[in-house]
């Protein structure tokens, strides 16, 4: 109840006054509109939502069983399947803007010529969205609230999983192929390949003196604490899905071995 409901409330609620308070100076700035700075502040944007989706699923489930309230449990199976869908939907968005902010700083520092990705960064941006409305939206339908036999109260309702997701191919082949490659293995394996790149490439540039020698270029000083930012943030992502891989690749190495351990 104290870490979940109370430190974890507080954690996420200042996540969302910071994450807001980003997104409004980035988004107000039409010069970092038309940076490579919007992917952060799509990044900001899911990030407040993801915070507020914290408080509504977790404290409240936590003060409903609590305190028995009736009106808190009543609200709480009313909105958790949209929560966590949507929830899903922006940690795989965010994961894929992480990707393309990524990539840009790579051919950035890499001096490589793609105008594209310079000049469609809200077409890619919306891309991601798309991608990841595509891999999690139907977790909405993989969640039936029904009767929880007799029992009233706060534990009058309980979360199934639906028949339909259990089913082939759905299950094999969209759940556990397509997601999970799409929403976890490929960002992780991109993010770790392209930041490994970018801190390469880093080591160059300082070994070769192009970065640190010409102090007066506050262009390149620019750049490179942009890339460092952006290799901090990377390095958080891979950090917080690590765990993620090692249970998808066990899964696929040995799921029968897995689901003993468990």
């Amino acid at each position: 109840l104290f870490l979940v409901g109370v430190v974890g409330a507080i954690i996420a609620s200042i996540s969302v006054v910071f994450n807001t308070f980003l997104f409004c100076i980035l988004v107000r700035n039409r010069r970092y509109r038309s940076s490579s700075l919007i992917y952060l502040t799509f990044l900001a944007l899911a990030d407040t939502f993801l915070s507020a989706a914290y408080i509504l699923l977790f404290p409240v489930n936590i003060y409903m069983d609590y305190f028995a309230s009736e009106f808190l449990a009543s609200a709480w199976w009313s909105y958790m399947r949209i929560i966590i869908t949507t929830s899903h939907v922006f940690i795989s968005a965010s994961a894929f803007l992480i990707v393309a902010a990524a990539f840009e700083r790579y051919i950035t520092i890499s001096k490589i010529r793609n105008q594209f990705a310079r000049h469609h960064r809200f077409a890619i941006s919306a891309g991601a969205l798309v991608f990841a409305l595509i891999a999690k939206l139907p977790m909405y339908f993989e969640l039936e609230v029904v009767p929880n036999g007799n029992c009233t109260g706060v534990t009058s309702l309980t979360a199934i999983v639906s028949e339909f997701s259990e089913t082939e191919p759905y299950k094999t082949v969209y759940k556990f192929w397509f997601r999970s490659i799409i929403t976890i293995v490929l960002p992780f394996i991109l993010c770790f390949t392209l930041n490994f790149g970018i801190i390469r490439r880093l080591r160059i540039q300082h070994q070769g003196a192009k970065l640190f020698r010409f102090a007066t270029s506050e262009h390149r000083k620019n750049i490179r604490s942009a890339t460092l930012m952006l290799v901090f943030v990377t390095c958080t992502y891979l950090g917080s899905n690590l765990l993620n891989v090692i249970v998808y690749t066990w899964e696929l190495i040995d799921k029968v071995d897995l689901n003993i351990f468990h």
